[in-house]
């Protein structure tokens, strides 16, 4: 890398709380796709029970959910590994790289959504938690939980490096693409 690059890439722009939400719901669509065809193989076998552990077994259903999530490790990291850009990026114009404006390497791709998915799991639990336990209770807390999502992208906002929770523990950023 020359010294242009890592000038050129300083003062780059980064990217809007709005423009990454639009970018987020425009992957997820493309991504649920994506899912659901994936989902495919394990329908074949089991049918909808797929979903269901208690009706196909733990062992089954955690292969079924490493399968889920290794798909989506391949969705995010074929992209940002690439270009920077998954397909809902590059129509909002935002670019993900590492903090010296390369591109991720799949470790920090791996690092990046790692960090990214942990301010859903408490939620997710206590939702869980909620179902077994029949609890409206719970199910309240766990989707105020959720907003703890919306705390990290409002990081994004209010921070002076407008960089979210995972950004920072993933050292990468997103910016407004060349």
């Amino acid at each position: 890398m020359n010294v242009g690059e890592v000038a050129s890439t300083v003062e780059c722009r980064p990217g809007s709380v709005i423009r990454r939400i639009g970018a987020m719901i425009y992957d997820m669509l493309l991504l649920i796709a994506v899912l659901l065809v994936a989902t495919i193989p394990f329908t074949a076998i089991f049918g909808k029970q797929v979903l269901i552990p208690s009706a196909v077994g733990w062992f089954a259903y955690l292969v079924y959910l490493f399968w889920q999530v290794l798909v989506v490790v391949l969705f995010f990291g074929f992209f940002w590994t690439r270009r920077g850009q998954t397909l809902g990026m590059q129509v909002w114009r935002l670019r993900v790289e590492d903090e010296h404006g390369q591109l991720l390497s799949w470790r920090l791709v791996i690092r990046r959504l790692l960090f990214a998915a942990l301010p859903w799991l408490p939620g997710y639990i206590v939702l869980i938690a909620s179902e077994t336990a029949h609890s409206m209770a719970l199910k309240w807390s766990g989707e105020a939980l959720l907003l703890l999502v919306l705390v990290n992208l409002m990081m994004a906002r209010f921070s002076p490096s407008h960089r979210t929770w995972h950004d920072r523990m993933a050292r990468s950023r997103v910016v407004m693409a060349r």
